[in-house]
C-alpha cells in the first residue's frame, strides 16, 4: 500500500484564543480555538456544569444572508434530533442570535485524516470496523431526513470506542448563499459524488459515495480519485473509474458498490450492513477487544495528553480544566437551556431590526409577485392544453332520455367505436399529465429564477456595503458598475447570466479596491 503523502505531527491540538475572539456564545465559556472552516470558527467551550463542547460560530458574512439563517435555522432543528452512537450530537444552537453558532458534544481525538497522516492507512479489520461505526452514523442521520452532504475524513473524529461524524447536515444552509452564487464549491471535492459536482441534488445515495471515498483513503492513505486541482478532481469525479486496485478483495467490492456513478446503481445503507458483516467475519479480528488497533488508540491517547497540558498550559480560567471525557455511550442530551428573560433592545438595534424586518417584508413581496408571474403562466399552459384536449373529442350528440343513452351506448360498442372512444380518452389523459408536468416545470424554474436573483441582489448590495465603507462610493467607474449590474437586476430580472456577470464584475472590483486598502 501505498504511505500517506503527509506524515507530520498535527502540531498544537488548540490554539490560544485571540484578542478577537469572544468569550462567551450563549450559555459556554470559550477556552480555547479548535479550528476554522468555510462556515464559521470552531471553539472549545464549557458549560456551566463543565461539559466540553465545540462550539461552531457562524462568519458574519454569512450570518447577513438571510436565505442562510432560514436554512441554517431549518438544518439545526433536524440535527438536534439526530442521536446515535457514532455521531457527535447537537446540544443547543443560536440560529437566531448574532452570529448565529451551534454547540456539539466534543470528542477528545484526532480526526481520521489527521490520524492517517500520522499513523498511516487503518489495518483492514480496522477499516471494516471504521465502515460499520460510518454507516450506521448515516443510517441515525438519514433516519432524521438530513443527508450529511460532506462526508470527509476531516469529519471523521477518532474516539477510543469508535469514529464519530460531525458536521451532518449542516453544509446545506450553505447551498444558494450570496457566498456560494460566484462558483465557489460547497464541499470537498475528492470525496464529493458525481451529482454533487453536476451541481445536482444531493440525497442518502450522495453520502453511500462519500462513504467510498473515505474508506478507500482510510485503507490506502490516498483518494479514490488521486489529487490534483478542483477542477481535475471533479472531473474524474464524474467521468473517471476510482482506483481500488489497492484495495483488499472484500474492501475493493464495498468501495465498489458505494462508487457508482449513479445514485440508483450505489448499495443503499441495509445493504452495506449486510456487505460489512460478511467482511468482518472474513476478516482476521483476532487481538485485542479495542475498537482500533494498539498505533491508533495510542495516537487518541496522545491527543487527548496533549490536549489537556495544552489546556493546562494556556490562560488562567475560572476553574480547573476538566478532562477530556471517553464517551463510551451514546451521550444522553440535556434538556434545552432555559434563556433568561429577554433585554431591553437599544433604539439602534431596534431600528436595525425594523430595517431587517422590511427587508424580509420586501423580499417576500417580490417572491409572491414571481410566484404569481409563474402561476399565470403555467394557467396560459393548461388553457392551450385544454384547447388541444377539446379538439381531440369525439363529436357526442345530445342525447334525451336514459332509454336513449342506453341504446347510443349499445350501438357505439356494437360498432367498435367504444374503443376509438377509449383511446380518445387515453390520449386526454396523456395531455392533461403533460400540461400537469409542464406546470410543475414551470413552478420549479420561477423558484429557481426568484431565488438566483434575489442571491444576485444579496451579493450586489453586500459588495455595495463593503465599497462605502472602503470610501469608494465617489469611484466613477466602480459606481458604473454597480448602476449596470443594479439595472440589470431589477429592470431585467429574467436575464440572469448577464446579471451575475455584471455582479461578478463589480464584486471583483471592489475585491480589489480592498485589497489595495489593506496594503502598508
Amino acid at each position: 500500500m501505498r504511505a500517506p503523502a503527509d506524515r507530520r505531527q498535527w502540531g498544537r491540538t488548540v490554539e490560544p484564543l485571540g484578542a478577537g475572539d469572544p468569550r462567551q456564545v450563549g450559555p459556554y465559556r470559550l477556552r480555547a480555538r479548535l479550528g476554522a472552516g468555510g462556515m464559521g470558527q470552531v471553539f472549545l467551550g464549557y458549560s456551566p456544569a463543565g461539559r466540553a463542547v465545540a462550539v461552531k460560530l457562524i462568519h458574519r458574512e454569512l450570518a447577513r444572508d438571510p436565505a442562510f439563517r432560514v436554512r441554517f435555522r431549518r438544518e439545526v432543528a433536524a440535527a438536534r434530533v439526530v442521536s446515535g452512537a457514532y455521531t457527535a450530537p447537537v446540544t443547543a444552537a443560536g440560529p437566531d442570535d448574532d452570529p448565529p453558532w451551534l454547540a456539539t458534544v466534543f470528542v477528545p481525538g484526532p480526526s481520521l485524516a489527521a490520524a492517517v497522516a500520522e499513523a498511516g492507512p487503518l489495518p483492514v479489520a480496522a477499516v471494516w470496523k471504521l465502515a460499520a461505526g460510518l454507516v450506521e452514523a448515516l443510517q441515525a442521520v438519514h433516519a432524521c431526513g438530513l443527508v450529511h452532504r460532506d462526508l470527509k475524513p476531516a469529519n471523521v473524529l477518532l474516539a477510543i470506542d469508535g469514529p464519530r461524524v460531525i458536521d451532518f447536515g449542516i453544509s446545506r444552509a450553505l447551498e444558494r448563499t450570496a457566498v456560494t452564487s460566484t462558483g465557489q464549491i460547497v464541499g470537498t471535492p475528492s470525496f464529493m459524488s458525481p451529482e454533487q459536482a453536476e451541481g445536482g441534488r444531493a440525497g442518502p445515495a450522495t453520502d453511500v459515495f462519500s462513504l467510498g471515498c473515505v474508506i478507500v483513503f482510510a485503507a490506502t492513505g490516498a483518494g479514490a480519485f488521486g489529487e490534483g486541482p478542483p477542477a481535475s478532481m471533479l472531473y474524474r469525479v464524474v467521468h473517471a473509474p476510482p482506483t481500488l486496485a489497492e484495495l483488499p478483495g472484500g474492501l475493493r467490492e464495498l468501495a465498489a458498490a458505494c462508487l457508482a456513478k449513479q445514485p440508483a446503481d450505489r448499495l443503499g445503507l441495509a445493504g452495506l450492513v449486510d456487505v460489512i458483516a460478511a467482511g468482518q467475519a472474513s476478516a482476521d479480528s483476532t487481538g485485542p477487544a479495542s475498537f482500533w488497533p494498539v498505533a491508533v488508540t495510542g495516537l487518541i491517547r496522545s491527543y487527548q495528553a496533549q490536549l489537556s497540558a495544552e489546556m493546562q498550559d494556556g490562560p488562567a480560567a475560572a476553574g480547573p480544566v476538566p478532562e477530556p471525557a471517553v464517551l463510551s455511550e451514546p451521550t444522553v442530551l440535556a434538556e434545552p437551556t432555559v434563556l433568561a428573560e429577554p433585554t431591553v433592545l437599544a433604539e439602534a438595534e431596534l431600528a436595525r431590526r425594523r430595517g431587517d424586518a422590511d427587508l424580509r417584508i420586501a423580499a417576500v413581496a417580490a417572491a409572491v409577485s414571481s410566484a404569481r408571474a409563474a402561476w399565470q403562466d403555467a394557467m396560459a399552459a393548461q388553457e392551450r392544453t385544454a384547447a388541444r384536449v377539446a379538439a381531440t373529442l369525439l363529436p357526442v350528440p345530445e342525447i334525451a332520455s336514459l332509454a336513449d343513452r342506453l341504446a347510443a351506448l349499445n350501438g357505439l360498442m356494437a360498432s367498435g367505436q367504444w374503443a376509438d372512444l377509449a383511446s380518445g380518452l387515453d390520449v386526454i389523459g396523456k395531455q392533461a399529465a403533460a400540461a400537469m408536468a409542464a406546470c410543475r416545470e414551470a413552478e420549479q424554474e420561477a423558484v429557481a429564477l426568484l431565488d438566483r436573483r434575489g442571491e444576485l441582489r444579496g451579493l450586489l448590495d453586500a459588495y455595495r456595503a463593503r465599497a462605502t465603507r472602503l470610501g469608494a462610493i465617489e469611484d466613477t467607474e466602480l459606481e458604473a458598475r454597480y448602476a449596470d449590474a443594479r439595472e440589470l437586476l431589477w429592470t431585467r430580472p429574467c436575464d440572469l447570466s448577464a446579471s451575475a456577470h455584471a455582479v461578478t464584475g463589480y464584486q471583483r472590483a471592489v475585491r480589489a479596491l480592498s485589497g489595495r486598502e489593506r496594503r502598508p
